[in-house]
């Protein structure tokens, strides 16, 4: 049930309630996992917003306070640096983490600016692969017309960046797009309670995913679409693959829950199965070899080659370790300097590998 009429969506959520209105029911309680990838984007945010203000963000400091690799976030922080050059000069008196409140939404927009003749927003986007980020950044737009008005320019200056992409794309929104945008949230938000579509897209970042009855309905319907869809028993074809795609996507989110739930219960002891079996963790000893203390054995008793065969050097480790050695501001440069020499010396190739991913038009 809802608890009170909702009158807003915050700007970061549109896409999910645009195709699922009901992922804004509040019927206590939420589910929201933290994860690396979401502590490494708020970390890359606050660098950047510090880089965007003129100012050197402390990587390691910043990577600490959030937990994550800082050889990554060093990482983001260079490309995004890039990306900055190339739209720096219509962001002139730059805002970072501006809190927005328009009439049906509300957020916080990474990168602003407002002079009364033009109003610029920027959304950084740190993701692998590249998200729509179009129903946000109206979001942003419009949130921002609310606050300071149209601009004289008569639009709304846009741009979604691709951090490791290294793309920025920009766009405008007049009073006219923002109008629509308005009335269709404004209509969307009459169908909180209403309207239910899961699929996985919608549902594996919704805070409601373990409470919601028509996900749990879905799951159910993926589990046995996939348990009759038997080779001998039906033609396998690509249309026969592309409906049932989205259902396996479901159950294998819905097996990964399962398998976190199992988890936890088997830290608290061993699970009785019935006739005698039980199910338990059990502890298994691994040796792990010092590299350091083992370097001078290594040495004589085999040739270079044969060490190199034997040991992986990590990438993220190394260049950590000549950023250490780097004094203040210059980090990014030593690794970049070190990486290009190990090219030159024709010690870096490059993997390439395949992997699935949807494509929109």
């Amino acid at each position: 049930m809802i608890s009170q009429p909702v009158t807003r969506v915050g700007c970061s959520r549109l896409p999910r309630f645009d195709a699922c209105p009901s992922t804004l029911l509040d019927d206590g309680g939420s589910y929201n996992p933290e994860s690396e990838a979401s502590g490494m984007g708020t970390a890359a945010h606050t660098a950047l917003s510090e880089f965007a203000l003129g100012r050197e963000p402390d990587v390691a400091a910043i990577a600490g306070d959030n937990g994550v690799d800082p050889g990554e976030l060093g990482l983001l922080v260079r490309l995004g640096s890039k990306a900055w050059e190339a739209v720096r000069d219509r962001f002139p008196e730059p805002r970072v983490e501006v809190p927005l409140e328009g009439e049906v939404v509300r957020g916080r927009c990474d990168l602003l600016h407002t002079d009364g003749e033009r109003l610029a927003i920027l959304d950084w986007d740190f993701g692998w692969i590249g998200t729509d980020k179009r129903l946000q950044l109206r979001g942003y737009a419009d949130a921002a017309r609310t606050a300071f008005g149209m601009p004289r320019s008569g639009v709304v200056e846009t741009y979604h960046v691709r951090v490791r992409a290294g793309t920025v794309t920009p766009g405008t929104l007049t009073a006219e797009d923002l109008d629509l945008f308005r009335a269709r949230v404004s209509a969307r938000l009459k169908r909180v309670g209403v309207d239910f579509a899961p699929d996985f897209g919608t549902c594996r970042f919704c805070p409601r995913q373990l409470r919601c009855e028509a996900l749990a309905d879905y799951s159910r319907s993926a589990v046995v679409a996939l348990v009759e869809a038997k080779p001998a028993e039906i033609v396998i074809n690509d249309a026969t693959l592309a409906a049932l795609y989205p259902k396996w996507q479901q159950a294998r989110k819905a097996c990964e829950s399962f398998d976190k739930l199992l988890g936890n219960r088997l830290d608290a002891g061993a699970l009785e199965l019935g006739d005698g079996r039980r199910l338990e963790l059990v502890a298994q000893d691994r040796e792990e070899i010092d590299a350091l203390k083992a370097w001078p054995i290594l040495e004589s008793e085999l040739t270079p080659a044969e060490i190199a065969g034997a040991l992986k050097v990590g990438k993220t480790a190394l260049l950590d370790a000549i950023k250490a050695k780097a004094g203040r501001g210059m980090k990014g440069k030593a690794a970049d300097a070190f990486l290009e020499s190990l090219r030159t010396a024709g010690a870096v190739t490059v993997k390439s590998f395949s992997v699935r991913r949807e494509v929109k038009p």
